[in-house]
Formats: C-alpha cells, structure tokens, sequence
C-alpha cells in the first residue's frame, strides 16, 4: 500500500493501471506539490519504481510494477491531524497474484483493468506528456526523469502566495488569518478552487454555515462542472434536507466515473435513498460495491434500499455481508439485527 497525504481531497483519475511493461499512473488535476518533493524508490517483488511528474494544473503519479504485481484499488480516505486539521490520504492498494500458488485470490474480485480500457493507452499518454515536457521547456527535448521536483525561478502568481499564506496560517491554527489570505487569492482569482475549498473548511470550523455555504454557491457559478464544489454545496442541501436538488447537482453533466471519485457516487446514493428513491439508490451503490466489495456502509445502504423495495432475500444478503465487515456503529449493528429477524 503506497498513501500519499494532501490538505484537501484531490481530484484524481486512473489514466493506466499498469503492467509489467507500463506503469500504473494516477493523474492529480487540483493539488500543487511542494516545491521540492523527494520521492522514494523502494523496489522490491511489487514495484520497480516511483516517480512524479509535475504538470500545468497538478501531477501525475507513476508506479513501475512488476510481473507479479495487481492493482486492487485506490483509496480516498479522511483523518483528523492534530496539527493540520483534517487531511486526506490517497491510498493505492496493490497485490501479489498468488494463483500460481494453488491457491484462490479474493482479494480483487472486481479488476480495475477491466474499467479502463476506453482510457488513454501508455503510448498515447507518453506521447501527451513529452509535447508538455517540450512546450514546458521552451521546444528543448524533455529532461532526464528525475525524482526531486526542483523549485522553479518564476515567483508565485498574487493568488498563489495568498493561498499559500493562507495554508501557513491554517497549519499555525490562526482560522481569521487564514481566511483572510484566501478571501484575498479568490479577489484575485475567483476560479481559485483549491483556496475556495479551504475558505469553506475555515468557515466551517469557525461556525459560519451559512457563509461556508455561499462560498461553495459562489464557486459553482465559476466552476459548475467542479466535483469537490458539488459535493460541498450537495452537503449543505443534504443537511438542509432538499434531496432532490442536490441529487439534480450531483447528476448533472460531467458526472466523474466511480472509478475516479467512489466518494461522489456514494453521496449521490445516500442521497437517493434519504429521497425514496430506492431502486435508484440500490443501482448506485451496487456500481460502488463492484469497485470496493469490502465497505461496510454502502452494504448497510444497499440492504436498505433493497428492505424498502420488497426484495427480501437479497436486503437479508447484504445486511448479513453488512454486519460481517467492520466499520459499523453499535447503533447500526443493532438496527441490522432488528431487521434481520423481520426478514
């Protein structure tokens, strides 16, 4: 398992899942890496090799497997950091194929290379990144890849600098400071999404809802197609109780694949099912469990939804698969079992 920490949670797709002749490469399209970022090789029976690639709008992560190696699945997930606040580790999860072996894989039922053959192949994608190699280097052939990205002599734009002063502000816990340093990168950049977003986290640990909420509002009339500013404002109407306009947000076009944000779907599931729609409810979090098999909670809400719509049977399967995986509140764990003796 390889994790990669981010202050926010980043807007990732798998562009290739790799083999023994390409590397898995994940694309980051809303995060800035630190102006020097050492990346350790490990190498080993898994992987060969690491690298990062910085590009115009965020950074491409590269994983040279081996022959012995799978893609099981990538991870978002969120902890609270007691000095940075919440934080938000991507995880890639990989494998050894033991069938060789004699003996039975379960890990992977729902191969991720099966879900990306539309995607770019690695000669279409190497060729992408060498015409942005060239253009970034003035027409000059690509550089030797490197594992330190180096600092640049161009000074940060007026919008970046206040965005990062607000970060600094933020990590020494001073939230006024910090919010004054965003509201300024966005008077200077109203499409800023990475200091919108941390505007809005700042808002809401100092209470104000409801300016968190305009701020999310804000950056869906500069960004409508953003889908962290979607899942924000589609939070604040969940909590405000009007499903059916945050189900209308989070479906509009361009909807991100599963594949790409299992978080997104799985809002737009919860959302759903809190609005009596079942059946649809039921589609969603069936395609999430295909991608992770092993989340407890999209068990306990597909049991739900199939409970309200009469199909028994399969509502009795997924509360038993449910209560077999952890993660459940007592609470939870005691409603399943309730439910199970109904059925």
């Amino acid at each position: 398992q390889l994790t990669l920490t981010f202050s926010q949670a980043p807007n990732y797709q798998l562009v290739q899942s790799g083999d023994r002749d390409n590397p898995l490469i994940v694309e980051f399209s809303n995060v800035q890496p630190p102006d020097e970022f050492e990346v350790v090789s490990p190498g080993g029976v898994l992987v060969k090799d690491i690298d990062i690639r910085r590009q115009t709008d965020g950074v491409q992560l590269l994983i040279g497997l081996t022959d012995l190696t799978d893609l099981e699945r990538l991870a978002i997930t969120e902890q609270a950091d007691s000095h940075a606040g919440e934080v938000f580790l991507f995880s890639v999860h990989l494998q050894r194929p033991v069938e060789s072996q004699g003996v039975v894989r379960i890990g992977a039922q729902y191969p991720l290379k099966n879900m990306v053959a539309a995607m770019p192949t690695a000669q279409q994608t190497q060729q992408q990144q060498a015409k942005s190699d060239s253009d970034n280097d003035g027409g000059q052939p690509p550089a030797e890849k490197r594992s330190t990205l180096t600092k640049t002599d161009n000074q940060l734009s007026i919008d970046r600098q206040a965005y990062a002063d607000g970060m600094n502000h933020f990590r020494r816990g001073d939230l006024p400071a910090a919010a004054t340093s965003f509201r300024k990168a966005l008077s200077v950049n109203p499409a800023a999404i990475e200091a919108r977003l941390q505007l809005i986290n700042v808002l809401q640990r100092q209470g104000r809802q409801d300016q968190a909420r305009e701020q999310a509002l804000s950056g869906l009339q500069n960004s409508p197609g953003n889908g962290l500013l979607r899942k924000k404002y589609a939070r604040f109407l969940f909590a405000e109780r009007h499903y059916d306009k945050a189900i209308d947000l989070l479906q509009k076009q361009p909807v991100p694949p599963v594949i790409s944000d299992p978080e997104y779907h799985a809002l737009l599931a919860a959302l759903l099912r809190e609005a009596g729609q079942f059946r649809p409810a039921s589609e969603v979090y069936g395609r999430l469990l295909q991608l992770r098999p092993d989340e407890s909670v999209w068990w306990l809400g597909l049991a739900i939804s199939m409970d309200q719509i009469g199909e028994s049977e399969q509502a009795r399967q997924a509360y038993q698969r449910a209560l077999a995986l952890p993660g459940l509140a007592p609470q939870l764990q005691d409603y399943i079992q309730s439910r199970l003796q109904v059925l």
